[in-house]
């Protein structure tokens, strides 16, 4: 099998997978090249499995960490949250900020970057150099993730 034929069934199959995850957005085969050029496409094809969650907490930017936006954590993984900001304050894509939330007695502060922005909902990929042991351990004591779970 020749490259080009090997490199087009696997952007088949990430469009496939892209797809199903976003029905909404109507990607195609070129923003599918775009977005992986510029993230990565082992990013864009993640498998950690996202949770829904209900943390409130605060968002800052590393640019100015003395200015909390009050947010809502919607969804988790071991890799990253998704969250919705509940007063003023905006985030841009790339854009490092510094995550604080918690939950009854579940407290967690993280440093993540911002990859998407859309319709109020913020996504971010963690970047904790002391990596996400505490992410996932809460995910499968709280039974959401498979203990089988292997962080890559």
């Amino acid at each position: 099998m020749q490259l080009s034929e090997k490199l087009g069934k696997k952007l088949d199959k990430a469009l496939e997978i892209l797809k199903a995850r976003n029905p909404d957005e109507g990607l195609d085969r070129n923003q599918l090249i775009e977005h992986a050029l510029d993230r990565g496409l082992d990013v864009l094809l993640r498998d950690e499995q996202r949770v829904p969650v209900d943390f409130q907490g605060t968002a800052s930017s590393l640019h100015s960490p003395d200015m909390f936006v009050p947010i809502k954590v919607v969804d988790m993984s071991v890799s990253g949250a998704a969250f919705v900001t509940q007063g003023p304050g905006s985030f841009r894509e790339n854009e490092i900020v510094i995550l604080q939330f918690s939950q009854g007695d579940v407290h967690f502060h993280k440093m993540a970057i911002v990859q998407y922005v859309r319709e109020g909902r913020i996504g971010c990929a963690f970047v904790d150099p002391n990596g996400n042991k505490d992410i996932e351990a809460y995910l499968v004591i709280s039974g959401l993730l498979d203990s089988e779970h292997d962080e890559d």
